[in-house]
């Protein structure tokens, strides 16, 4: 999952821009929801422990859900992207809210894991409006992908939801975790990705969180094979540019901790919904800001939300986060994210955020 930016790579937004923004955006330029977080699988590196983080047992109903999503609508983000745990395990919801948003002139994206993607399911989503479905595929092997997903057989059913999907003229793209044994194929599997039809490969760095952490030493890659994978990274992007539309990305799932508390106290453009509806300013910190139970995320954002990034906590929790390995949390006292209960508060109840959203 990308974080977007409302300012072109490397250009900073000066304050009088950002508090402008901030007042005249209806909402977010980016957001997320997780659908559920439960899962069909125990993957060795899953960041949210999908299937047993203790959110699977609150999560929204399927009206509160569509109650939210309706409202989102209205505001008009540029994007939404159902995550999870696995969206299509609530398979049909999932295609109520892609429709409710492109109804609504909202991009809806999802992930998945594809064990469950069939043909039909793939035609309907093209049919409900979907923009892009983005697949996890961890190895240019069966024995590589299996792996890290903890079960036989998930290679070959990613391959083949990738292949219902194009067939559906639905834009696909790929999410590439390396580990200590397969760090080495981004090349081979770049060549299978593109010629099934994939518009784009992103390579993100192991995340130390949840399973990730607990199985670190056994599937982290060492920092010389993550300096090779960037020269291959660099090398395959200087020599295999041939002109067509697939493109090989790089996520750092660190680097809008770093820019949003640095560039953007003043305009938020990217907001997460957990699967209980608590708002979060990144997956990746154990600080939730309210709750779409208790108040609209629309009033949320009325309230001063823009200006999340001011939060002396939040900035004080993002500044201890620099680099992969410090992801998992819970040196400093504060919680380990999806495992200990998350700091809350409320944007809108508590008394301390008024100052901040002026």
């Amino acid at each position: 999952m990308g974080v977007a930016s409302l300012t072109s790579p490397g250009q900073e937004m000066n304050p009088d821009t950002a508090r402008t923004h901030a007042r005249v955006l209806r909402g977010p330029y980016q957001m997320t929801l997780d659908i559920t977080n439960k899962c069909n699988l125990r993957c060795l590196h899953c960041f949210n422990r999908s299937g047993e983080n203790p959110i699977v047992e609150d999560e929204l109903s399927d009206d509160e859900v569509v109650a939210f999503l309706r409202d989102v609508a209205g505001i008009k983000p540029f994007n939404l992207c159902f995550c999870g745990g696995e969206p299509l395990l609530r398979r049909e919801l999932l295609l109520q809210g892609i429709k409710i948003l492109a109804d609504g002139g909202v991009k809806a994206s999802t992930v998945t894991n594809g064990q469950l993607m069939t043909a039909e399911i793939a035609r309907r989503m093209a049919d409900a409006g979907i923009y892009q479905v983005q697949v996890s595929v961890d190895g240019a092997t069966p024995e590589s992908h299996d792996r890290l997903r903890n079960r036989r057989g998930c290679f070959a059913k990613a391959l083949k939801a990738i292949e219902h999907l194009a067939a559906a003229k639905i834009k696909v793209g790929v999410a590439f975790t390396p580990t200590r044994w397969s760090i080495g194929e981004v090349e081979p599997l770049a060549r299978r990705l593109r010629d099934l039809g994939v518009s784009a490969m992103r390579v993100q760095a192991l995340m130390v969180m949840g399973r990730g952490q607990v199985y670190s030493e056994d599937i982290n890659p060492t920092a010389g094979q993550y300096r090779r994978l960037v020269a291959d990274l660099r090398r395959l992007r200087n020599t295999d540019a041939r002109g067509d539309s697939f493109h090989l990305e790089w996520g750092d799932p660190v680097d809008h901790l770093i820019r949003f508390s640095d560039m953007l106290d003043r305009c938020c453009p990217f907001i997460a919904v957990r699967a209980n509806g608590a708002i979060i300013p990144s997956i990746y910190l154990p600080l939730t800001v309210g709750s779409v139970r208790r108040h609209a995320f629309s009033e949320y954002w009325d309230a001063g939300l823009a200006r999340l990034w001011r939060l002396p906590l939040l900035k004080s929790m993002a500044a201890r986060v620099r680099s992969v390995p410090e992801m998992g949390g819970g040196d400093d006292g504060t919680p380990r994210p999806y495992w200990e209960r998350d700091l809350e508060v409320d944007f809108i109840d508590d008394l301390l955020f008024q100052e901040v959203a002026v």
